[in-house]
C-alpha cells in the first residue's frame, strides 16, 4: 500500500514533516518535525485529498484533469519531475477553469476559494528508455489550496490568511495590503510518496532533501517561482493554457509585400529607432521569413554597437561621439551608464522619491561609496534569496551558475533614461502600489525607445590552474564591485568579464519589445557538435562525461555530467549552500539549438568590423520579435495584445519569432526533455517574450522592483541627496 510522508510548508513560518499512511492521516508533529500553527490545515487538506475510495485510490484521482492537459504532461522546467499529472477539485476549480478555457475570462484570473490543485510529480524508473505511466514512478504530490469554500478547517486557519502573503525574504510583501501579495491566497503543501515503507521519517536521499530544504523554504520553493504569473493567479499552467491574452488564430493577416533593405554594417553610436519596414510585409514578400528575421538581426547588432560605444562622461546614457568603439581606450559604455533597477525602486520605503537620472543613488552599505563611478553587480542568488526572473540562470533559489573555475556568475538589470523618466515622472515607482505585474490599478504603457539591459559577468581567471586560462583581451571587462548584502556591502573591485547580454527595446513595430541576446564565443559548445571536444569553454568541461539516463530525474538530483540540469553547489564556497546538499563538480552547459546560418553570417561581418576589440568575441544568439505585433500607424498605433495559441499566426494575434530562445548563461537551466520519436532529446522550451507575459508592457522590471531589495542612499527623501 502506498504510504505518504507529508511535507507541508507554511509561507510565513517553518514547515513541518509528517509521516502518515493514506488510510490513517496522522498529526504533523513528533519525530518528523516541529508542530506549527498551520498543522491543522495541513492535516485537513491531506485528509480531503487522500481519503481512500472504494477502488482503493485516493480521492483526488477521481477528480477531473486540469482542463486542456493530458494525463501525463511534461513541464517547462523539471523541478516537479520529468512528467506531471494535474487534478483539480470538481466543485470549485474545475468549473471555473473549464469556462475560462472555453469562453475566455478577463484578467486577473482568480480561482474561487476552496479551489484545490493536486499535481503528481513523476520520475522515470531505472532502466526506462522512454517515459510512460508504466515506466515512471510517482514521487511527490504538490498541492495548492485556496482556503475557504466550505472546507472544514479549524478557526485558526480562517481568512484573511495573511501569513500566506509573505515569503522568507519579503515579510510582508509591501506597504499596502490592498495591492495583494506576492504569495497570493494559496497554501502550498508537499506530500512525499513512499511505497511499502514503515510510517517513519523517510531516510532516502530524496526524502532527506525534502526534509531539510522544502521544510524550511516553501516561500522560495513555490511562491517565488510562481510569482511572475501574478496576473494569472500564480499558475504556470494557466499561463500556458488559459491566459485570455492568448488568442486562437483567425484568418491569416494581410499586408502589402515588401523587401527588406541590406543591413548597414557601419559602426555608429546612433541607436536605431526600429526595423525599417513592417515585418509582416517583408514576411509576405519575396524574401519571406528570412527577410523579416534579417531586419531584426541587423537591428540587434546595430543596437549592440551603439550601446557599447564609449559613454559621454558628462551625460549618462549618451555616447561620446568624439570617440569610437574601436579606439581601445576603455571606460564605461553607454549601457553601463544606464541605471540599475534598484536606483528607481525601494520596496518598503513609502517615502522614497527617485533621484534624477543623472544623479544615481548607490547601495547604502559598506564599501559601495564609489558605485556611481563603476559597475556594481547585485544579482548572484548567493548572498540573498533573489526572486528576480525565477532566479538567475533559471536556477530558481535552488542553486547558481558557476564557471569551471568555481567562480559565481553575477548579473545586473539596468534601464535607460526614457524608461526611467517614464516610471519616475508618472509616480509609478510608488512602493505602496508595486506588484510583480506592475503598479496596482494603473495602466502602464512604456514609451517607444525604452530599453532594458541584463548583463552576466564572470570573474576572470588568469593564474596557474585555471580551466581555461582567461585572456582578458578577449572579454569586455570591468573592475566591478560585488554587492553581497547590506551588512557585508560591496567588495572589490574585481576583474570581471562580460559573458552574456540581453538587450530589450520597445519599438513601434514591436510594441511587445524586441528581445535580442548576445554571448561570449567561449561560453559553451553546441550540443552534439565537434565543438564539445575543445577545451576552451568557460561553462563546459569536455573531460566530464555525460552519464546515461540524464532525462530520468528532476534536475535537482541528476548525476554529475548531465548538461544544463545539474546545479553547481561547491561545498567550500561561502556562504554554505542554504537549500541544497553540496555538489562538487562543474556545471555542464551546452547550446541546445545552433545559431542559425543567417545570424551566423551577420555575426561574422560585425565581428570583422570590430576586429581588434573585445566586442569581436561576442555573437548574436538570436532576436525574438512579434510577427503581426502592430496593425496601426505611428500616429494611431494599434498594438496586437494577444499571442497566437500554438504560435500559429492569425489576424487577431501575434506570433513569436522564433518561438524559443535561450542564452546559455542567462537561461542556463531553461530546458527539458522531448521524448518524440522514441528517443530523449534535451530542448529549450521557453523564451523571453513568452516568460515576460505577452502584451505591450511585458517588462521584467516590476518583478525585479518588488524582489530585488537593495537599500540605497541618494534619493529625494530625507536621506542624503547628491
Amino acid at each position: 500500500m502506498l504510504k505518504w510522508i507529508a511535507v507541508a510548508a507554511s509561507i510565513a513560518a517553518l514547515a513541518v514533516l509528517a509521516c502518515a499512511p493514506v488510510s490513517e492521516p496522522r498529526p504533523v508533529a513528533g519525530s518528523c518535525g516541529v508542530e506549527t500553527s498551520d498543522t491543522a490545515l495541513y492535516n485537513a487538506l491531506f485528509e480531503q485529498i487522500s481519503a481512500p475510495q472504494k477502488n482503493g485510490e485516493p480521492a483526488y484521482r477521481s477528480w477531473p484533469l486540469f482542463p486542456g492537459t493530458e494525463a501525463l504532461r511534461r513541464l517547462g522546467l523539471p523541478v516537479h519531475g520529468r512528467w506531471t499529472t494535474a487534478y483539480v477539485d470538481p466543485v470549485h476549480a474545475y468549473p471555473f477553469l473549464k469556462q475560462a478555457l472555453e469562453k475566455g475570462h478577463p484578467q486577473p484570473l482568480e480561482l474561487p476559494p476552496g479551489s484545490i490543485i493536486v499535481k503528481e510529480n513523476y520520475r522515470s524508473s531505472a532502466g526506462a528508455t522512454a517515459i510512460t505511466p508504466e515506466q515512471s514512478t510517482l514521487e511527490v504530490l504538490t498541492v495548492m489550496y485556496k482556503p475557504g469554500g466550505g472546507m472544514s478547517v479549524p478557526a485558526a486557519a480562517t481568512p484573511p490568511y495573511t501569513r500566506f502573503c509573505a515569503t522568507s525574504h519579503l515579510p510582508p510583501y509591501n506597504g499596502d495590503p490592498s495591492t495583494g501579495c506576492l504569495g497570493g491566497d494559496w497554501f502550498y503543501a508537499f506530500y512525499k510518496v513512499e511505497a511499502d515503507r514503515p510510517t517513519t521519517c523517510d531516510t532516502s536521499s530524496f526524502g532527506k532533501f525534502l526534509n531539510r530544504n522544502v521544510n524550511t523554504g516553501t516561500g522560495s520553493f513555490c511562491i517565488d517561482c510562481h510569482s511572475p504569473a501574478f496576473g494569472t493567479d500564480y499558475l504556470r499552467i494557466l499561463d500556458d493554457e488559459l491566459n485570455p491574452r492568448t488568442a486562437r488564430p483567425g484568418p491569416p493577416p494581410t499586408a502589402p509585400a515588401a523587401s527588406a533593405p541590406a543591413c548597414d554594417l557601419r559602426l555608429s553610436p546612433e541607436l536605431p529607432a526600429d526595423v525599417p519596414l513592417n515585418p509582416l510585409s517583408v514576411w509576405l514578400g519575396p524574401q519571406g521569413a528570412d527577410g523579416a528575421d534579417a531586419m531584426f538581426d541587423c537591428f540587434s547588432w546595430r543596437t549592440f554597437v551603439a550601446l557599447n560605444w564609449p559613454a559621454d562622461r558628462q551625460r549618462r546614457g549618451r555616447p561620446d561621439t568624439g570617440r569610437s568603439i574601436v579606439d581601445g581606450k576603455g571606460g564605461p559604455t553607454v549601457w553601463q551608464s544606464y541605471l540599475p533597477v534598484y536606483s528607481l525602486f525601494q520596496p518598503g520605503d513609502l517615502n522614497w522619491q527617485p533621484p534624477p537620472f543623472d544623479h544615481p543613488p548607490v547601495p547604502d552599505a559598506p564599501g559601495c561609496e564609489s558605485g556611481r563611478d563603476r559597475m556594481i553587480v547585485t544579482l548572484g542568488s548567493k548572498a540573498r534569496d533573489v526572486v528576480n526572473e525565477t532566479g538567475q540562470a533559471f536556477a530558481g533559489t535552488f542553486g547558481t551558475l558557476h564557471d569551471r573555475n568555481r567562480e559565481l556568475v553575477w548579473y545586473e538589470v539596468l534601464i535607460n533614461e526614457v524608461e526611467y523618466d517614464y516610471i519616475a515622472h508618472n509616480g509609478l515607482a510608488s512602493t505602496a502600489k508595486l506588484t510583480p505585474d506592475g503598479p496596482a490599478g494603473v495602466a502602464v504603457d512604456f514609451p517607444r525607445s525604452s530599453i532594458e539591459i541584463k548583463s552576466a559577468w564572470k570573474r576572470l581567471c588568469i593564474g596557474p590552474g585555471c580551466k581555461p586560462v582567461d585572456d582578458p583581451s578577449r572579454f569586455f571587462t570591468a573592475a566591478a564591485l560585488i554587492y553581497e548584502g547590506p551588512e557585508k556591502g560591496c567588495t572589490g573591485p574585481v576583474p570581471m568579464g562580460l559573458v552574456g547580454l540581453h538587450v530589450v527595446v520597445k519599438t513601434f513595430w514591436a510594441p511587445q519589445w524586441i528581445w535580442a541576446t548576445f554571448e561570449h564565443v567561449s561560453n559553451a559548445p553546441t550540443a552534439g557538435s565537434g565543438e564539445a571536444k575543445q577545451d576552451v569553454w568557460s561553462f563546459y568541461d569536455p573531460a566530464l562525461a555525460e552519464p546515461a539516463g540524464c532525462f530520468k530525474d528532476p534536475f535537482l538530483i541528476s548525476p554529475a555530467g548531465c548538461p544544463n540540469v545539474v546545479l553547481n553547489r561547491f561545498p567550500d564556497l561561502p556562504p554554505p549552500p542554504p537549500l541544497l546538499p553540496p555538489v562538487d563538480h562543474p556545471d555542464q552547459i551546452t547550446r541546445l539549438e545552433p545559431i542559425d546560418a543567417q545570424a551566423a553570417a551577420l555575426n561574422a561581418k560585425f565581428q570583422a568590423a570590430l576586429a581588434g576589440t573585445p566586442f569581436a568575441n561576442y555573437v548574436l544568439v538570436n532576436a525574438q520579435w512579434p510577427l503581426n505585433g502592430q496593425t496601426g500607424t505611428p500616429q494611431k498605433p494599434q498594438p496586437v495584445r494577444r499571442a497566437c495559441a500554438g504560435n500559429v499566426l492569425g489576424a487577431n494575434c501575434f506570433q513569436l519569432v522564433p518561438q524559443f530562445l535561450r542564452n546559455t548563461v542567462i537561461e542556463s537551466y531553461m530546458t527539458t526533455y522531448d521524448a518524440k520519436g522514441g528517443t530523449n532529446r534535451q530542448i529549450s522550451n521557453r523564451s523571453c517574450l513568452e516568460c515576460h507575459q505577452v502584451g505591450v508592457n511585458g517588462s521584467y522590471v516590476w518583478l525585479d522592483a518588488v524582489a530585488n531589495r537593495v537599500r540605497v542612499t541618494g534619493g529625494q527623501d530625507s536621506r542624503e541627496t547628491p
